[in-house]
């Protein structure tokens, strides 16, 4: 998980949030979790192949599935988004 040197045998309370996400990440591995991880799926999708896309992953019941999706009125990238008071 491109942990070199000393960085492989620190705390894990001073690792950056990267850095803990890559010993989540590699955690689950070697658990043999079954887990897909999506990362904006459907940002060049018609409507019908998101269906299709939701539709087939309901039918998968051994997996968890993470999704990150930034709304698609959201187009800067550069910062984190983090809903509204109306729950978008």
């Amino acid at each position: 998980m491109l942990f070199a040197g000393e960085d492989g045998v620190k705390k894990v309370r001073i690792l950056s949030g990267g850095e803990k996400v890559r010993c989540l990440l590699s955690k689950m591995m070697i658990s043999g979790a079954n887990v897909l991880i999506f990362d904006e799926p459907t940002n060049h999708l018609d409507m019908e192949s998101i269906t299709a896309l939701n539709n087939g992953m309901t039918k998968i019941p051994w997996c968890t599935a993470l999704l990150f999706q930034r709304p698609p009125d959201r187009a800067d990238h550069s910062q984190p988004y983090h809903g509204d008071r109306t729950g978008r």
